[in-house]
């Protein structure tokens, strides 16, 4: 009976706010388009976003209602925005994934720019925490940012706090550190909108203070996220910001004002089950304890603190863990076992740096970059064609006045003869400007036909030299399919034909020996060719041995002679 009541008060909730819903967005039909995108932002911030999963998709579908009433093209891609964004704060990737791509694609095709960064922002922030998918992430955060800051301005885009610690939480995680800390910085420059976001700028401002050794301003954050904890009962944050504190205690050897903040982060995080502050909390504990050399019942706390991991799976709590149990099997002495616990400290360390490569970040940027030096050469483009146009307007102007002024002459001159000798004159002038239009509109379409042939091309080639596109091939970072198949568009430029004749006389190599004879084929050396591909040099001598035993290459021969041949 309890349970059917609880249901149906759900379900009257629902019911609620899908009527509120309705009064809530009924205005939005009157606005102007440019405007409904923001007021239903608004109003999805401050009545929507804090709902329960039922009362807020039930709410949204009230904005998608009214949308295909109206027939509205912009309020449906604003339903599918703030939709996509309800998912990614409830943690279903996939679902928030394909209602944001669904939003682009009506933001692009209206020119809704803070839609467009709004989506690219949260497709980032999804692809970063639960899609794993680095490169993808960093691309989509830089597009919106190129957005925010070239075409919005970060003074008129609502969600500036939020999107600039989101970027430089990224970047932290990345160790980038200097980055990290501008943008947070920069992100204290706009009100924020919501406690959540005010704690979590400070909070990884101090993260970034501390890990720059910066202990006093790391402590000074940490205190005001405390403070602001305190006052919005967020206990969750109390124990993390606590715990933060704590350790910079601890590495400055104040270890009297470290162990009681540490204490109560892991009381705190077992309330609210926070398992992997909970975790980190115990293990630096325990480092305390075995540094005083108080021994006793370290075992079991470490024990505690692999369940939290398997709980938070938290490779940082794991790496912690081994390392406490290598300093305590040390100071028992047992340093044989000492030691395989921190060589597995050392492989998590590893993997963590691994997930830190700041080549992700750099290719990232660069294509984003790229696709906006793209953009201003079709810009560019664009104004060289108007200016053609006005030109040729400008010359017609010129004639028809011309045209214009002699037949005004021509009314004025009471001498027949003189007249006469006037409008021949004037079919003189004007035959002769009529040539030199003709002549003008043949070079004008002379350069229309050169544009268009240049128009066919891709747009990497359109001021390239065949010798430019070489020195970029060689330049080139061959690390996944996409950047092979990239890579290869690009050689086909340049050696036509080379892959089909390798496949025809070679059809046994594998893909990994067809590129290695392609990086020949530009002359690289062994050195170079393991930068690009990402191995070791010994792995390219090795695969050059390889092909050359299936290939049967005379000893007179080497593989330069066959692919300087294809």
């Amino acid at each position: 009976m309890l349970r059917k009541s609880f249901f149906l008060l759900l379900l009257l909730a629902g019911i609620s706010h899908y009527a509120q819903a309705e009064a809530w967005f009924a205005d939005l039909q009157h606005l102007p388009p440019s405007e409904k995108y923001i007021a239903a932002l608004r109003i999805y911030d401050t009545r929507i976003a804090h709902l329960d999963s039922a009362a807020g998709i039930a709410a949204l579908q009230q904005l998608q209602q009214l949308a295909t009433e109206q027939d509205d093209d912009r309020l449906t891609a604003a339903f599918l925005a703030l939709m996509g964004d309800y998912y990614k704060e409830m943690y279903k990737g996939p679902q928030a994934i394909t209602y944001l791509k669904q939003a682009l694609v009506l933001a692009d095709k209206y020119q809704m720019k803070h839609m467009q960064a709004d989506v690219y922002a949260n497709l980032g922030w999804i692809y970063y925490t639960m899609e794993q998918n680095y490169p993808l992430a960093f691309e989509n955060m830089l597009k919106a940012n190129n957005l925010i800051q070239d075409e919005i301005g970060y003074d008129h885009y609502l969600q500036s706090n939020k999107f600039l610690y989101s970027l430089a939480y990224m970047y932290y995680n990345f160790n980038n550190l200097e980055r990290a800390k501008c943008l947070l910085l920069k992100a204290l420059q706009y009100p924020f909108s919501s406690s959540l976001y005010q704690i979590r700028v400070y909070n990884t401002l101090g993260l970034t203070y501390r890990e720059t050794n910066h202990m006093d301003s790391a402590a000074w954050c940490f205190k005001k996220v405390i403070d602001i904890a305190n006052a919005t009962h967020k206990l969750d944050w109390l124990g993390i910001a606590t715990g933060n504190l704590g350790v910079v205690y601890h590495k400055q050897g104040n270890d009297e004002l470290a162990i009681p903040l540490l204490k109560k982060d892991y009381e705190l995080s077992i309330a609210t089950y926070q398992w992997e502050s909970a975790g980190n909390a115990l293990w630096n504990l325990i480092n305390i304890r075995v540094k005083k050399n108080d021994l006793a019942g370290c075992e079991q706390q470490l024990a505690e603190v692999l369940d939290y991991y398997h709980k938070s799976l938290s490779i940082y709590t794991l790496y912690g863990y081994y390392l406490t149990r290598s300093r305590l099997r040390q100071a028992q002495a047992k340093y044989t076992e000492a030691l395989l616990y921190l060589d597995s400290a050392k492989i998590l360390q590893g993997e963590l740096a691994e997930r830190n490569n700041l080549i992700i970040l750099s290719q990232a940027e660069q294509k984003v970059e790229l696709e906006k030096h793209l953009a201003d050469i079709r810009l560019l483009e664009s104004e060289a064609a108007q200016k053609i146009l006005v030109r040729n307007f400008v010359i017609i102007s010129i004639i028809l006045l011309l045209v214009i002024a002699i037949q005004f002459g021509y009314r004025l001159q009471h001498n027949r003869k003189q007249d006469a000798q006037m409008l021949d004159n004037a079919r003189q002038q004007l035959s002769h400007y009529l040539e030199s239009l003709k002549e003008k509109n043949a070079l004008i379409e002379h350069f229309q036909e050169e544009i268009e042939h240049l128009n066919t091309l891709p747009e990497y080639l359109l001021q390239k030299e065949k010798e430019d596109l070489t020195d970029k091939l060689k330049k080139y970072t061959i690390l996944t399919d996409t950047h092979w198949n990239e890579f290869r568009h690009l050689f086909d430029k340049v050696h036509k034909n080379f892959f089909e004749k390798l496949k025809l006389q070679y059809p046994h190599l594998t893909p990994a020996e067809t590129r290695l004879l392609a990086l020949l084929k530009l002359n690289l050396s062994k050195r170079e060719i393991a930068e690009m591909l990402g191995v070791s040099a010994d792995t390219v001598k090795k695969t050059r041995q390889r092909i050359q035993h299936k290939i049967a290459l005379p000893e007179d021969l080497y593989l330069e002679d066959i692919v300087l041949k294809l």
